[in-house]
């Protein structure tokens, strides 16, 4: 489904500024 290939992408995009901080 598009919302399970969303819902990796905002995974993603939330994982990187935890990375960082």
């Amino acid at each position: 489904n598009e919302d399970v290939k969303v819902a990796r992408e905002l995974a993603q995009l939330l994982d990187v500024p935890c990375a960082y901080n």
